[in-house]
């Protein structure tokens, strides 16, 4: 089962079930120390139980230490042997400073699933497209874990981080553009994709089923990063593209305008098209497995797993 840039079969960890270790490490901003701690207390009350990276308290300007004391946080918990899935504490910034120094021979040697968003995204798409590790997009410690997520998004988390390939079906998602499509899934906030352009680490989207969501950006500049996503050439041939919330600032106060400025990038586009699927900033946090496939239904406007089937290099039905 090849996955795009790493040209390798891809691994699906096996997960973390109840009485099994979850791992914490901060590898971007330095999280809330209370916030960590009421996280813990919400994976050790669903049966888990917890080891904090000995990094995670660190500080370095606003990131959660050094680069060095995040890589290491990050490589020990892959490597502990009691640990069977990762999650990230929070987002912010710091990511990318860990995937040029993360080797991808050392992931796959230790293959855990790591769980995060919005910034933690780029490690996640990375280990998921380059070291060919299966990975989740889905709630970090320090935000959803700590703050309370609804029941049926702690359940969809509960079920992928011990199973990557549980099956899963979102329903009555919007129609944006019509066709059948399969691929695996990629993306996560489109800033953070943007900011990978131009460097080794670019998400490959071409029959990839790609994911892209945002928070806390003003219309143009939602339409400048789709612009340049465009011309780079990475909205040319995805199998399909799958829109979550687009939210700007809070002052902004025109919604209309953003949504519009998002189906207008989208407009001259032959893939299937669906919105409104709740994962990301500002949405219920419904998690999915980054680099296993999923079918999209454009016309149906419904997006299921495909539970490591071996179609993983995407592809298109009639409309």
């Amino acid at each position: 089962m090849s996955v795009g840039e790493a040209g390798v079969d891809i691994i699906v960890p096996a997960g973390a079930i109840p009485g099994d270790t979850i791992g914490v490490v901060a590898p971007a901003a330095a999280p809330d120390p209370q916030a960590i701690e009421r996280a813990v207390a919400v994976l050790e009350g669903w049966g888990y139980r917890v080891e904090l990276g000995r990094n995670v308290y660190r500080r370095h300007r606003y990131l959660a230490g050094t680069v060095e004391e995040r890589l290491d946080d990050l490589q020990s918990m892959l490597a502990h042997p009691r640990v069977r899935a990762i999650v990230c504490a929070r987002g912010g910034y710091g990511c990318v400073d860990l995937i040029e120094r993360l080797d991808p021979s050392f992931v796959r040697a230790h293959p855990k699933l790591v769980c995060g968003y919005s910034d933690a995204a780029i490690l996640v798409n990375f280990i998921a497209c380059f070291c060919g590790v299966a990975g989740l997009h889905g709630p970090m410690a320090a935000t959803e874990l700590a703050c309370g997520m609804e029941e049926s998004a702690a359940a969809r988390f509960r079920a992928l981080v011990g199973d990557a390939r549980a099956d899963w079906a979102e329903n009555g998602l919007q129609v944006v553009r019509g066709g059948r499509a399969w691929g695996p899934i990629v993306g996560g906030c489109l800033s953070s994709v943007v900011s990978l352009l131009g460097t080794p680490f670019a998400i490959a989207t071409a029959g990839k089923v790609l994911f892209l969501e945002e928070v806390g950006e003003k219309a143009y500049r939602v339409e400048r990063m789709l612009t340049q996503l465009r011309l780079a050439g990475h909205l040319s041939a995805p199998a399909a593209v799958i829109l979550g919330s687009f939210t700007g600032p809070e002052d902004d106060g025109d919604e209309e305008l953003l949504q519009s400025v998002v189906r207008g990038a989208f407009a001259g586009a032959d893939y299937p098209i669906v919105a409104g699927f709740p994962a990301g900033h500002k949405s219920k946090h419904m998690s999915f497995a980054v680099g296993l496939p999923v079918a999209v239904d454009g016309s149906a406007g419904v997006v299921r797993s495909q539970g490591g089937s071996p179609e993983l290099r995407g592809g298109r039905s009639g409309n």
